[in-house]
């Protein structure tokens, strides 16, 4: 975190370097807390929510039902704690900041307060096309699986038991394992765009160019060395972290350098056109691409009979 944050600003495009802070004061904690000592916070916090996500899941896994229940389980767990703990963790920095939002509020002279539905209809109107393009830009993940699962079982007569282990090498430890580099890049889109909006409105092209075109090297910069990483030693990874050889792991990993620097790309550049005041882009390019997935990932099964290959490579 440390140096991401001190490569971030010594490039200038999340903080403008005539008007760079202390790190403290970027992610929102006061100069009274010292820094190494947040730091020791925040990664006995990431320790804690590990350690209770393990301990609930080794009480509901059940071995008899083997990889499905587990991947099931992770699943529910990282949608249930994720945001809890992301919601106590909000609470902590308004907490730590609740004197400076009591002095910016006694310095308020405007005399104006908005009421609770012109608050609501801004929001609204500001996050309903990021919705838009965020749900057709993940359910292709959703559409996936029944739709292999049915061509597999109806039309070739493979086993329920063959399809739910092939299903679950590809989401439990292809998707897991490309998902990490993916968010980094997600994490630095939803950074960039304060800072983008506020060039934009300054209507500086200049700054915004070198802005975007940072952006795209810095998530670049982790995309590929990643998504080359997992495609070469796709195999000896799994091995590592999961203890299991799979016959088909390893060429399944061989596709994780597209899929990272595609989907890295495709999300810092979704935040750009948001923050650039084109929102109505990335849901026509989203339902576009979606389209032509839910083709292709057809053609690849029915036609090339490629099997689990097909949604990977789709």
């Amino acid at each position: 975190l440390y140096a991401i944050i001190n490569l971030s600003q010594k490039n200038g495009f999340i903080i403008p370097s005539n008007k760079r802070k202390t790190i403290p004061n970027m992610i929102g904690i006061p100069h009274k807390i010292n820094m190494s000592f947040f730091l020791f916070l925040l990664s006995f916090f990431i320790f804690l929510v590990a350690k209770i996500k393990y301990a609930i899941a080794i009480t509901i896994t059940d071995d008899s039902d083997g990889i499905n229940v587990s991947i099931t389980s992770d699943i529910i767990l990282n949608a249930i704690t994720n945001k809890i703990f992301a919601l106590i963790f909000m609470f902590f920095i308004v907490y730590v900041n609740r004197n400076y939002f009591r002095k910016k509020m006694k310095k308020d002279r405007t005399g104006v307060q908005d009421s609770y539905g012109q608050i609501t209809k801004v929001i609204l109107l500001t996050i309903t096309p990021v919705l838009f393009s965020t749900t057709i830009y993940n359910i292709g993940n959703l559409l996936d699986n029944p739709i292999y699962q049915n061509i597999m079982s109806s039309i070739f007569h493979v086993s329920e038991t063959t399809n739910s282990a092939a299903w679950g090498v590809y989401s439990g430890y292809y998707r897991l394992l490309t998902t990490m580099p993916i968010a980094i890049a997600s994490s630095l889109s939803t950074a960039i765009v304060p800072s983008l909006v506020r060039s934009y409105i300054a209507k500086d092209k200049l700054v915004v160019k070198r802005k975007v075109m940072l952006a795209q090297k810095f998530s670049m910069l982790i995309a590929f060395p990643c998504g080359m990483g997992l495609s070469v030693l796709g195999g000896p990874i799994n091995s590592l972290l999961f203890g299991e050889k799979v016959e088909y792991t390893s060429i399944i990993m061989i596709f994780s350098i597209f899929t990272v620097v595609a989907f890295s790309l495709s999300t810092i550049s979704n935040a750009i056109l948001q923050g650039i005041d084109k929102l109505n882009v990335p849901i026509r390019n989203s339902a576009i691409s979606l389209g032509i997935h839910i083709i292709f990932l057809l053609i690849l099964l029915l036609v090339f009979r490629l099997g689990i290959y097909a949604v990977v490579i789709g």
